[in-house]
């Protein structure tokens, strides 16, 4: 029998056995290294090997290297990778999302076996009872990790399709009223930290930003400061120094009143530190345990219901906001890429703009130079 092109005869010795004659055809696919690889298919016939061909490449594969290795296998190997060039939060954040939210479901399932159907039913069933933000960062870990993988030539398409990728639903966020702020620096201003808080309602800073401020990003001469690093903590518990969130540096005018602060203060740091917020030692503050042993107990001091640090952020916004304060201005104090994102985040607890606006609609249009009885007013020749 004439055989086609690329397919030949063997015989294979069995031990103890007699020998068979079988088809073999030989594939060639690229590993990782970019060096080439042949893998045989064998069969007892021509048309058996064509579907075991025609099986293999319509799977999801473009190295045979893949084809041993799991997902958790892969996940583990990118996450090593990642540690090394990401910030150690990032890292910890995506760590925890594959640990919790992917290996216990399809880690099992090889590599290549991974499909459409299995990352829509993991985050739209399986993961269906967490968080809407949660779901949502696993899938996005999932298609920069898959993303990888494709790059790599272990698998030849990304099945974290874009479309089905779900949806976020931005929950209200916690702020405090006028008084209930008033409340919490009066307790605050009988501690060490009064300064701290005036600092986080006024500016909208967000925790790391402010345990990470230092002397040299404050300029007394203009009354301003320069947000240019956020603290974060690598796996010892040492502190670092890492790039602000999106790694927006941006510089905050201040008030009068809080410079005076600023620079008493100063005068007060024993031992003076180079964070302008430290520890008795000089060294910076720990996030945690700053919350535990000083905000929490502030906010049972001032009455105030437990909320998180990161809510004196959302404070200073909407009291920005209802004050009338201009938007684009709050957006680049707060170090958002656009007023738009300002307004979809936070007027959302502001009920009452709307009833304010048209207030003042009404003023507008019954004033002298309005519309009086339903026909506009137009001026004599």
């Amino acid at each position: 029998m004439r055989l086609p092109r690329g397919f030949r005869k063997v015989i294979r010795k069995r031990k103890n056995l007699t020998a068979r004659t079988l088809i073999e055809a030989r594939v060639y696919k690229y590993d990782r290294g970019r060096k080439r690889k042949r893998i045989s298919l064998y069969g007892r016939t021509v048309d058996e090997v064509k579907a075991k061909l025609k099986k293999l490449t319509e799977r999801n594969v473009a190295s045979f290297e893949a084809e041993k290795e799991t997902l958790a296998k892969f996940l583990e190997l990118w996450l090593a990778e990642l540690k090394l060039t990401r910030q150690p939060r990032t890292y910890e954040l995506y760590e925890g999302i594959i640990r919790n939210h992917v290996v216990p479901y399809i880690g099992t399932l090889r590599l290549t076996q991974v499909g459409r159907a299995d990352i829509r039913h993991l985050v739209s069933n399986t993961l269906r009872d967490i968080g809407s933000r949660a779901r949502q960062l696993t899938y996005r870990v999932l298609h920069y990790a898959l993303g990888q993988a494709v790059e790599d030539e272990l698998i030849a398409f990304n099945p974290c399709l874009r479309k089905d990728k779900p949806r976020h639903v931005i929950a209200e966020y916690k702020s405090l009223t006028h008084e209930q702020a008033r409340r919490l620096l009066e307790a605050a201003s009988r501690g060490n930290y009064y300064v701290l808080f005036y600092l986080a309602l006024s500016t909208g800073m967000r925790q790391g930003e402010i345990f990470a401020l230092q002397w040299s990003a404050i300029d007394f001469d203009n009354n301003s400061l320069y947000v240019t690093a956020t603290l974060t903590r690598d796996e010892e518990g040492n502190p670092v120094l890492s790039p602000p969130k999106a790694s927006r540096k941006r510089r905050i005018e201040l008030g009068p009143k809080l410079m005076t602060m600023l620079r008493e203060h100063k005068r007060r740091q024993y031992p003076l530190a180079p964070w302008v917020f430290a520890g008795q030692k000089g060294e910076p503050l720990q996030k945690d345990k700053f919350v535990r042993s000083v905000f929490h107990p502030l906010l049972k001091e001032a009455g105030i219901e437990r909320i998180r640090f990161h809510d004196l952020r959302h404070t200073s916004a909407t009291l920005g906001i209802a004050a009338g304060e201009n938007v684009k201005v709050i957006a680049e104090r707060l170090g958002h890429s656009s007023a738009k994102l300002t307004l979809d985040v936070y007027t959302k607890s502001l009920p009452t703009l709307q009833r304010e606006a048209a207030v003042r609609m009404d003023a507008i249009l019954s004033s002298d130079g309005g519309m009086k009885g339903g026909t506009p007013k137009t001026e004599e020749a």
